[in-house]
């Protein structure tokens, strides 16, 4: 029975909210009844375990490619992988994100019917995704080519394995989202030594996949899911997801083409080289791949619940959400960093010792992203999809430019500045947008305001 106090709260969400596409199986208020499970610590402390053990499968990826491949082998690797994370970011913009801000607080049953049927949305999309990519490898032609050709095939497995992450964390199941991952790093060890022996691009990469094959076919397991019906999938996804999803889809779409086009810019001026250097430094001296992945598996549900109670609650928890991520973040960096750029060319091999001094700029970079990680959580938490569109493209864009411009002129050191300049106005124009009031949006999503103190 809902307390006197929620209920302005019920009222306004309901005058103000668009009708679920699944009101059939209960209202919006009844659906906050039963709210997904909650593990407050321990889930955070098991989301930077899903993530290391998922970052490891990554960093095994960068190291098979670099021990067998070599630096230009590496390069080949990396437009194969930013092809992959161009579409797992569509994927998440449009359906997994969405879904999560949209059911974190629902009843089991409306969970379970949302899962069913964005899983149908998300197989779709990588299907079709998996085809694009190939093509356009054979149009292409060449080593970038093959590059994506080689990918395409694994490309549905990737994608849903990290739908099954996003699930499980939504429904308060991290030591299943972490036992997936696991899994994953399991399959793909026991199949290196086979990719070592053939000495191949497209073996690596065949032995990262197998891994993201079995965590998929585990996922179905887990969940007790399986698609739901197309028609209504596609209907229900326009009616739910779709208000979110445009603005995050746009913002994966333009960061994206910065994205390549930063890539294929560098690969020109610096060579694929000199981009497999700049691969292998981030690769380790990047932690908020893993570090911020790690926060928002679970911060983003977190906030969604945390926002059902007041404005003000979401915002403190997303200050200490940014506030944890920088000390651990500062505290990697600072590890790793002792030893100057030397654990580099002890990892990856001597032909990348040179690039060692490149960690500065880009561990520094990731320590001021940090800072505002919860903030761009929070935006999403709130559906302010037009904020997440300004705080992601501009500084993408500008860090493009610098790139082009200082590698032109400074090579690959050059590249690595601009790299931490975009950083720098990425986490200025996130803070900002974010401690904007937003009781304007707030009504729209039935959030509750408190006067400022």
């Amino acid at each position: 029975m809902p307390s006197l106090r929620d209920m302005p709260r019920k009222l306004a969400h309901r005058a103000d909210s668009p009708a679920p596409a699944v009101a059939s199986e209960g209202t919006a208020a009844t659906a906050e009844l039963a709210p997904a499970p909650t593990d407050g610590p321990r889930g955070f402390a098991w989301g930077f375990v899903s993530q290391g053990l998922s970052s490891a499968t990554n960093l095994g990826l960068s190291l098979l490619g670099a021990r067998v491949l070599g630096p230009g082998g590496l390069g080949s690797v990396a437009i194969g992988f930013a092809s992959y994370l161009t579409i797992l970011g569509f994927q998440r913009a449009l359906v997994t994100e969405p879904l999560v801000a949209r059911s974190a607080r629902s009843s089991p049953g409306i969970r379970a019917q949302s899962a069913r049927r964005a899983l149908t949305v998300a197989l779709v999309g990588a299907a079709v995704a998996a085809l694009v990519l190939a093509l356009a490898g054979i149009a292409v032609g060449g080593d970038i080519g093959w590059a994506l050709v080689v990918v395409a095939p694994w490309i549905p497995f990737l994608v849903i394995q990290d739908f099954w992450r996003a699930v499980l964390f939504r429904d308060g199941r991290a030591r299943a989202a972490a036992g997936n991952d696991a899994c994953w790093l399991i399959a793909m060890a026991a199949t290196a030594p086979v990719a070592w022996w053939l000495d191949s691009l497209w073996a690596v990469v065949a032995c990262w996949g197998f891994g993201a094959l079995v965590g998929t076919l585990l996922g179905f397991v887990q969940t007790h899911t399986v698609p739901d019906a197309l028609r209504p999938a596609l209907r229900w996804w326009r009616d739910e997801l779709w208000a979110l999803g445009r603005w995050l889809g746009a913002t994966s779409l333009l960061y994206s083409i910065m994205s390549y086009a930063t890539i294929f810019a560098l690969a020109g001026l610096i060579g694929t080289d000199g981009l497999g250097g700049i691969r292998a430094v981030t690769t380790i001296f990047a932690p908020l791949t893993l570090i911020g992945a790690a926060i928002a598996l679970p911060g983003l549900p977190a906030l969604t619940r945390a926002l059902a109670v007041s404005e003000r609650h979401g915002m403190k928890r997303a200050f200490h959400i940014g506030v944890v991520c920088t000390a651990v973040t500062a505290a990697y960096f600072g590890v790793l960093s002792l030893g100057g750029g030397t654990i580099v060319s002890m990892i990856f091999g001597h032909s990348f010792e040179h690039y060692g001094h490149l960690v500065w700029p880009i561990g520094i970079g990731q320590v001021v992203t940090a800072v505002a990680v919860g903030f761009g959580l929070l935006l999403k938490a709130e559906q302010r999809g037009s904020a997440v569109l300004v705080s992601t493209i501009v500084p993408v864009t500008v860090g493009l430019g610098l790139c082009s411009a200082l590698a032109a002129v400074y090579g690959v050191t050059g590249a690595a500045w601009g790299m931490f300049a975009g950083a720098v106005v990425g986490t200025t124009m996130t803070t900002v947008l974010a401690l904007r009031p937003s009781s304007a949006v707030a009504p729209a999503y039935g959030l509750r305001t408190e006067p400022q103190a």
